[in-house]
């Protein structure tokens, strides 16, 4: 059974602007990081630190 993400993910049009920039890989990376981790957690921000 899959299961469904949590989170969806959304960018500011600026967000977008910069991320086109990146290089692929680095592009691939977040992407992956945030679709198969963050988008699944129940509270995004556990994955954060206290500032």
């Amino acid at each position: 059974m899959v299961s469904k993400p949590k989170w969806r993910i959304e960018f500011s049009q600026e967000s977008r602007k910069l991320f086109r920039k990146l290089d692929k890989p680095i592009k691939k990376r977040i992407s992956d990081y945030l679709e198969n981790k963050v988008a699944f957690l129940d509270n995004p921000k556990d994955l954060g630190r206290k500032l």
